[in-house]
């Protein structure tokens, strides 16, 4: 029994230190996105919390559905050869983060045995996110963080500094230099209690009975009327559960949002890590398909920035 311990004691140990010694190649690092394309964050040594890589993965959903940037984020212990810039830039173009026909991928790299941060950005988006500006987000949002090992509140602080930056929103707001507590509280506030706040009373308020103005409008039929190139018309008939009044609305949606009326998720960004909802699962970058496959095959020229903390 005693050598029977002693083995399981000394397997555990080993694989301890093996996963704390592990060596990244490129090739190693898992590329979540092609099994969900709701997730964005390659965390494989959980060195950032599950619910800021929620977080992350959220904001750059919407950051895709907004500009059609793709976005990989990687964050491991330690990488083969210790060049971020070198493995930042391969990890793009090798897996082809980006649409070919635009080269707008980025890639975010954290390397805590590096002490470095590194992005390298695709063709399509230097002009949007210059290596100067790279730099300045790092610098500014990132690295007062990182230097304390607070490797959560300065990923979050970057990511949302370059949604900023690249979905024309303006300049980012400063990032407390003290204390990181208002930074998380406002990202968990926005994506936990605002935006559900808003559905639900914009559900609220589409249940609205124009006869006795009570909200128990329920849909009983959806029937489509016409199709054209690309575009359906549907007429959605609605009967007020309070009055008996029957209500008639028409809507003019594309083919491949049909899901997202009949039952699916009804709001893009809101599919991903924290809500769950039907309609999407497994993706690929670059289709605009969530179906699971392979990369857009965009291409990296050595732009980008990075920087030690």
């Amino acid at each position: 029994m005693k050598k029977l311990f002693l083995l399981g004691f000394l397997f555990l140990s080993f694989a301890l230190a093996e996963a704390q010694s592990r060596i990244y190649k490129v090739e190693d690092i898992p590329l979540v996105h092609l099994k969900d394309a709701r997730r964005y964050v390659s965390n494989p040594d959980g060195i950032l919390s599950p619910a800021v890589v929620s977080a992350i993965d959220s904001t750059l959903y919407a950051l895709e559905h907004e500009t059609g940037i793709q976005t990989l984020v990687v964050a491991v212990g330690q990488i083969e050869g210790g060049d971020c810039f070198d493995f930042a830039y391969r990890l793009g173009r090798e897996n082809g983060i980006g649409q070919k026909e635009t080269d707008n991928g980025l890639v975010v790299l954290l390397v805590t045995g590096e002490r470095c941060i590194q992005f390298a950005t695709g063709y399509g988006i230097e002009g949007d996110l210059p290596d100067a500006t790279c730099k300045q987000i790092q610098v500014r949002y990132m690295n007062p963080y990182f230097k304390d090992g607070n490797w959560d509140a300065g990923m979050l602080a970057g990511i949302h500094a370059i949604r900023a930056q690249l979905n024309g929103t303006g300049e980012p707001l400063q990032a407390p230099e003290d204390d990181d507590t208002f930074l998380l509280f406002s990202i968990f506030f926005c994506c936990f209690i605002l935006v559900p706040l808003f559905l639900w009373l914009n559900a609220r308020q589409r249940k609205r009975c124009p006869k006795c103005h009570k909200h128990t409008l329920r849909q009983v039929s959806v029937q489509t009327l016409s199709r054209t190139a690309g575009y359906h018309t549907d007429e959605v008939t609605y009967v007020c559960r309070h009055c008996g009044n029957v209500v008639r609305k028409q809507r003019r949606i594309r083919d491949d949002d049909d899901s997202h009326h009949r039952g699916g998720n009804g709001w893009p960004f809101l599919g991903g890590p924290f809500f769950g909802g039907g309609g999407h699962s497994g993706g690929s970058f670059g289709g605009g398909s969530f179906g699971g496959g392979d990369f857009g095959g965009g291409d990296f020229g050595g732009g980008g920035a990075g920087s030690k903390f």
